[in-house]
């Protein structure tokens, strides 16, 4: 047998089990997740890592095997081989050099694999036109796969709280919570819409009702606030798709109505409650502080002051207000300076703004930023710069250092900083590209994409993007992003394959409407 002949058997037999292929693969994911937990737990995390990019490299050959333009992965492959050419040079030229190549390029790894996997499954999609169905299918299995973890998790004691603190949500094993109650949230559209076309409406009440309560016990604000955002999208596509049966509408509406109405007894509420106590009990020490320090007028200090009334400040005050900004922001002022810190806090003494994760992390980014030289900003600072070696002295002289990861949590800033202009506008035109798609598409065939397939995967679209923004571990987390891979590839197959939208068709549309 010739090579060809080899190749061309091997290729039909690898597109003929395409359907299969990628049913397999998002059923891994959640035992995958489950690994990379207990593989943390027993400090061997490299191993569940290496799984990842062997996984993420089996796919992507794959999909070029069985690809039938396999100039669009050699050209993508070459354009993000040349950026990162670029992205390693500005960090040599970067001051102090590069100072950590190795956990760079695993975080650039981890930021690409998005793109590529869409790419693949794009190929998976056209391939067969039941690969949407097989996503369906396999969004639902993750859901029972996550569900029986949890329930194992505390049926054996080893659950893992969403919040430690207090001891409230359930989260099953998950090393990251943010991105586990993404893909919950991510799930659940496709999986209504999967069970809606068996035309079997106890089983769909069912599946609404465990989907809807398992969103909302899990207890994130993320996936709290996705019940009446799916909710109340599935009423509006059904209505859409003259959906007859009432008992749809009754049934998704309450469960939302339930929902908000018990937000009192939510997760969400408990660990709010919880945390303006804590907010509550810090802000007092704060304001003990103010109490003694007086502005020159000799009134109390508030808790937000200007320039000009902290440059007035006697330096026993000022430094009052350092032993505050070391407690709650200590290995920030360790890197740039106490007076730079409290300027770019915009003079504020509120613990809640001092305290704040997501805050601290993009101020860090920001100065980091501020810092770096033309070079580096049109194509990112390295991972090693959101990394600070905290250096601490207890009352015996004894000196502790302690890594903190200033790693943002959001993820389109994220990509900004480490990708700079260029990575940045890269990242963000191939999302676009997928939104014009929509866009082109509702405006030449309305009718046709206007569906409740459609809708359900647009209100998924939207949820991946807004999460990835506000919530964050999205886009960077290949245990998440995959599944935004696959809403890409189902947006691609829904417009560009099946109704055969282009973007040129954009315009025709301006042509033909010229004369208004």
């Amino acid at each position: 047998m010739t090579t060809c002949a080899l190749y061309g058997k091997t290729k039909k037999t690898l597109t003929d089990a395409v359907g299969a292929a990628v049913f397999a693969l998002l059923l891994l994911q959640p035992v995958l997740d489950v690994i990379s937990y207990w593989a943390t737990v027993f400090e061997c995390s490299a191993i569940t890592t290496l799984v990842r990019f062997a996984m993420f490299a089996l796919v992507m050959l794959y999909a070029f095997l069985i690809s039938d333009r396999k100039r669009t992965y050699i050209i993508f492959a070459a354009a993000l081989c040349l950026f990162w050419i670029a992205h390693m040079i500005a960090c040599f030229k970067a001051p102090g050099g590069y100072k950590s190549p190795v956990a760079d390029a695993g975080d650039f790894l981890r930021t690409v694999q998005m793109p590529f996997f869409t790419l693949a499954f794009i190929t998976c999609f056209k391939k067969s036109d039941r690969v949407p169905v097989y996503v369906q299918a396999g969004f639902l299995v993750n859901m029972i796969l996550m569900m029986h973890f949890l329930i194992l998790s505390y049926m054996t004691g080893t659950q893992i709280y969403t919040y430690v603190d207090a001891r409230v949500g359930l989260m099953g094993w998950a090393n990251v919570h943010n991105s586990q109650s993404a893909i919950l949230a991510f799930v659940v559209p496709l999986i209504l819409f999967y069970i809606y076309k068996m035309k079997k409406p106890v089983l769909f009440y069912f599946t609404a009702l465990i989907c809807f309560v398992d969103l909302f016990f899990v207890g994130t604000r993320v996936d709290y606030f996705s019940i009446p955002i799916i909710g109340i999208a599935m009423i509006f596509f059904l209505i859409v798709s003259k959906e007859k049966n009432p008992a749809y509408y009754v049934t998704l509406g309450a469960i939302v109505v339930l929902c908000l109405i018990c937000f009192n007894s939510s997760v969400v509420n408990s660990n709010l409650y919880n945390h303006s106590i804590n907010m509550s009990t810090k802000q007092s020490y704060i304001d003990d502080t103010l109490e003694e320090i007086h502005t020159p007028s000799g009134n109390p200090l508030p808790s937000h002051i200007d320039k000009e009334t902290f440059d007035s400040l006697p330096p026993r005050a000022k430094y009052e207000i350092l032993k505050i900004y070391e407690l709650y922001a200590g290995p920030m002022v360790q890197r740039f300076g106490f007076e730079r810190v409290f300027e770019e806090y915009n003079y504020s003494l509120k613990v809640s703004e001092l305290t704040a994760v997501r805050n601290q992390k993009k101020l860090f980014a920001k100065m980091v930023w501020d810092d770096s030289n033309l070079l580096t900003k049109c194509f990112g600072y390295e991972y090693s710069n959101m990394v600070v070696d905290y250096k601490t002295v207890d009352k015996d002289g004894v000196e502790t250092v302690t890594q903190v990861i200033y790693d943002l949590e959001n993820d389109f800033p994220a990509i900004y900083y480490m990708g700079g202009y260029v990575g940045f506008a890269f990242y963000i035109a191939f999302l676009a590209y997928f939104a014009l798609l929509i866009i082109v598409g509702l405006i030449t065939r309305f009718k046709k994409l206007f569906t409740l397939e459609s809708g359900m995967v647009g209100v998924t679209f939207v949820l991946m993007l807004g999460i990835a923004q506000y919530a964050g571990y999205v886009l960077r987390r290949p245990n998440a992003s995959i599944y935004l891979s696959v809403i890409l590839a189902y947006i691609y197959w829904l417009t560009a394959v099946r109704e055969n939208v282009k973007l040129r068709d954009i315009f025709k549309i301006f042509s033909k409407n010229r004369n208004f």
